[in-house]
């Protein structure tokens, strides 16, 4: 046996020193002659989640930046970039990214590890998290860069209205490696502990609307491992998909998914684990929650929203000092002209498709970033 495999491995690098490798590439125009961290003082921050982030003016001032209107953002956050190498899904070097300087601070979309997939042919949507980093990363830099403007546009609402959108709660806490390579992580052990329940806050939820549940769950084990699901101490109906089968080598990963009308705006869901004895992994990879919300404003803490193609949000308790971003494309932000109607503020979108929002007020309550390095060196990964 040892012999074959060292006589395909000699044909295989016989055909690859034959072969020219094909390399692909993109037009050296494409490229930035000089990094923005060429030169410059930088300081290096991260965010743990999407959102609306301050850094507050004192903050800057304790980084090290004697005018805080002029620190700038740099960065595309923590999502996973594509393994498919194409123009459109490459960024080169550090963008400047929009923001916003307000009285407190300087504001801006900051982008986590999380990436929205949806559902085909729903509303639902779960989400998928970068298994190569716990954060998203940017730079701060006060080196004379004007702000990035942030074009506004707008038109008069539409006929068909939407007053409430498909909000999304995620659960993964990543642990252990089953395969002890790759990207596959999991979570919460069930072998010893076969009953866990795991909680979720629904704010704005409309009363008596379905709530959709997805869980990926991973297992190691000679037979079948099965699960079942509570909803709020109720029993939710069994399926013959709820289960990971017995596999001889590796495991089985399953996906189980469920509707259910829950009470009030706070779910307990409960997972019991049938495991197999001699079982080597029966572990949680992660939960995705989707339920309907009213297009209503908190109380303080900014909102963001998903709207579908065609439709006019309204947005009830906004006012004049409500800011509201279309952040579909968090490279490409456009400030949003909206109207007032007796039910809220209201608009169309000038670009056909689904559109992700976020409204904020100068005043409201902000996500933090962290400080990560006070000094980052001056790089050049463009020079020669």
């Amino acid at each position: 046996m040892k012999t074959v495999l060292r006589l395909l491995s000699a044909i295989l690098l016989l055909m690859a020193a034959a072969s020219p490798a094909a390399t692909y590439g993109f037009t050296p125009d494409t490229y930035a002659s000089t990094s923005v961290l060429a030169g410059g003082r930088w300081v290096k921050i991260s965010v743990s989640e999407t959102g609306m982030y301050l850094i507050s003016n004192a903050d800057l001032r304790a980084w090290g930046f004697r005018d805080p209107s002029a620190v700038r953002v740099y960065g595309y956050g923590g999502r996973r970039i594509p393994d498919h190498f194409t123009r459109a899904s490459y960024t080169d070097d550090l963008p400047l990214v929009q923001s916003a300087v307000t009285p407190r601070g300087v504001v801006f979309y900051g982008v986590g590890t999380d990436t929205r997939l949806d559902v085909p042919d729903t509303e639902y949507h779960y989400r998928s998290r970068n298994p190569y980093s716990l954060c998203g990363y940017y730079f701060l830099s006060d080196s004379g860069a004007p702000l990035r403007e942030i074009p506004s546009e707008g038109r008069e609402p539409g006929l068909n209205k939407a007053t409430t959108f498909v909000e999304g709660l995620f659960h993964e806490t990543d642990l252990t490696s089953p395969m002890q390579s790759g990207h596959l992580l999991l979570g919460e052990d069930f072998r010893y502990n076969k009953s866990q329940t795991f909680s979720f806050n629904m704010p704005g939820r409309v009363e008596g609307s379905e709530v959709w549940m997805q869980t990926d769950f991973y297992a190691s084990a000679a037979t079948a491992t099965v699960l079942g699901f509570t909803a709020n101490g109720e029993e939710l109906p069994l399926s013959g998909r709820d289960r990971c089968e017995g596999v001889k080598e590796g495991g089985d990963t399953c996906r189980v998914r469920k509707t259910f009308v829950p009470k009030g705006e706070r779910l307990v869901l409960g997972i019991d684990a049938r495991v197999p004895g001699g079982a080597t992994v029966a572990a949680l990879d992660n939960i995705s929650i989707a339920y309907v919300r009213a297009l209503r404003m908190p109380a303080s803490e900014p909102l963001s929203f998903t709207i579908p193609k065609g439709l006019s949000p309204v947005l009830s308790g906004a006012d004049d000092k409500t800011a509201i971003w279309d952040v579909t494309d968090p490279l490409d932000i456009v400030a949003v002209s909206a109207v007032r109607t007796s039910d809220g503020l209201s608009w169309s979108s000038e670009v056909y498709g689904r559109r992700a929002y976020v409204e904020w007020r100068e005043a409201g309550s902000f996500l933090t970033p962290r400080l990560t390095s006070m000094s980052v060196a001056a790089q050049d990964l463009h020079g020669e």
